[in-house]
């Protein structure tokens, strides 16, 4: 089996680990991956230095730990990162130069889109181009979808250029096999599955890449096509290509395979898609999709699911326990009041500022306790709701007001915090996805649990 070799060079240790990290798991394969990040080890523990930068020796001991005579990808993050990659080309044995490419594609896209194809196997030529046309999944969600069925917006642009004296621009390389086409362009022959996209995210990378590996496990040459978008068809065993097609809730996908085991592959793909394509039970909408199903973001329903029967008698309720002991009585549904912003005369602006800071840091931390305990208890996908819960304490939608009026507004940080949020959690309200919407009650309590902190009330 071809197996290539990935050097993730970059200027933060820590965001090179990260994204080895992202892309061993959506690869879920058989990797050879190193990284040459920030200026140096320590050498007392071989942990990563935290001062930024890059170094060529560095890079030069990546590629000679991942080494493999099938080649090696390197991708860089920006400016100094190109030079010390070429640098250490340079440093190589030169028979070992020419099995070295040194690619311009985005970082974390491009990482993860190499990896899922070095896994399959593929040659180094075919992961390097993978790599490169790594944006194009994204191009496609941000761009409003075209009526032109061949058109796809992203997929053909060029975004690797020459990387080294004598290696081919894309822009003037075949295309790769997973590059999308006109609709007519399915294969007449070969068995054919046609299935609807019934995960509320639809085909996105954590589906796409599961059926790009599960294709990728038979000899058979699978192709899928966006039935509803009009896109494709695309080969199966490219990262790119499947999730490029940007197929959403309620799509129809059709799938032709050819080869000796055409059968089994649409057989193991239409499993895939029974298990919903292995995302968790609250990603899949329990209604047929609406009439906006193909809408950007929109879902089944904008109704409010009725609650299930009472169980049985006798039934046993598994779920987390909120305290110690037991309890006996008539469940009810615990309401938080909405936290009262007190009338007065503000601080000094200085002081108030200072003051909502330390709130915020102490619901930082709160909620890092939180998510550490929901971990514990039920996994890192239930916790990881709370990282969303985080960001909301920095982002700058709700610091930058809040802090304006502190210090033009003459506000208190309370009136500042609460305004701030309110405008926020409007803007969320008004979107046109209920799944988004909801995401407004999540920013209200969490600036509630700021405001409790910031007036003592908690």
């Amino acid at each position: 089996m071809t197996v290539v070799g990935i050097v993730l060079v970059c200027h933060s240790a820590k965001l090179a680990e990260g994204v080895k990290e992202l892309a061993a798991q959506v690869a879920a394969g058989a990797l050879r991956i190193a990284v040459a990040g920030g200026l140096d080890r320590v050498p007392a523990t071989g942990a990563a230095d935290a001062t930024l930068g890059t170094d060529a020796m560095l890079v030069l001991r990546a590629i000679e730990e991942v080494w493999s005579e099938d080649g090696v990808l390197v991708l860089m993050d920006l400016g100094s990162a190109v030079l010390s990659a070429e640098m250490a080309l340079d440093l190589l044995p030169e028979e070992r130069r020419g099995r070295v490419r040194l690619v311009a594609a985005p970082f974390v896209e491009g990482a993860v889109a190499a990896a899922v194809a070095a896994s399959l196997g593929d040659p180094l030529e075919r992961v390097a181009d993978e790599a490169g046309a790594a944006l194009g999944a994204k191009v496609a969600q941000l761009v409003p979808r075209q009526t032109d069925a061949g058109a796809t917006p992203g997929a053909t642009t060029p975004t690797q250029g020459p990387e080294r004296p004598g290696a081919q621009p894309q822009a003037e390389r075949p295309p790769a096999a997973g590059t999308t086409g006109p609709a007519e362009a399915i294969p007449p022959a070969g068995p054919a599955l046609r299935l609807t996209i019934a995960t509320r995210l639809g085909l996105h990378a954590r589906p796409a890449a599961l059926l790009v590996r599960t294709a990728a496990g038979f000899d058979a040459d699978v192709t899928v096509a966006d039935v509803t978008g009009g896109r494709g068809p695309v080969s199966a065993r490219s990262l790119n290509a499947v999730a490029t097609l940007g197929a959403r809730f309620g799509d129809e996908l059709l799938l032709r395979a050819t080869g000796p085991q055409a059968e089994e592959a649409l057989a193991a793909i239409t499993r895939l898609a029974g298990d919903g394509f292995g995302e968790p039970g609250e990603a899949r909408p329990t209604g047929p999709p609406g009439p906006e199903a193909g809408l950007r973001g929109a879902v089944a329903t904008d109704e409010v699911t009725p609650l299930a029967a009472p169980p049985a008698p006798g039934t046993v309720l598994h779920g987390l326990p909120g305290s110690p002991g037991v309890a006996v009585a008539e469940a009810h549904r615990l309401r938080p009041a909405p936290v009262e912003v007190p009338d007065g005369r503000p601080g000094e602006p200085d002081a108030e500022w200072s003051a909502l800071q330390r709130a915020l840091d102490a619901a930082r931390h709160e909620i890092g306790r939180a998510r550490a305990a929901a971990a514990a208890r039920a996994g890192e996908y239930d916790a990881a709701i709370f990282d969303a819960h985080l960001l909301f304490l920095e982002d700058a939608a709700l610091l930058a007001p809040a802090r304006a009026g502190v210090m033009e507004g003459g506000k208190s940080a309370a009136r500042s915090w609460a305004d701030a949020v309110a405008a926020a959690a409007a803007e969320w309200e008004a979107l046109d996805d209920p799944y988004l919407r909801a995401r407004a009650g999540d920013l209200r309590n969490v600036g509630d649990q700021v405001l409790r902190l910031l007036l003592g009330l908690s």
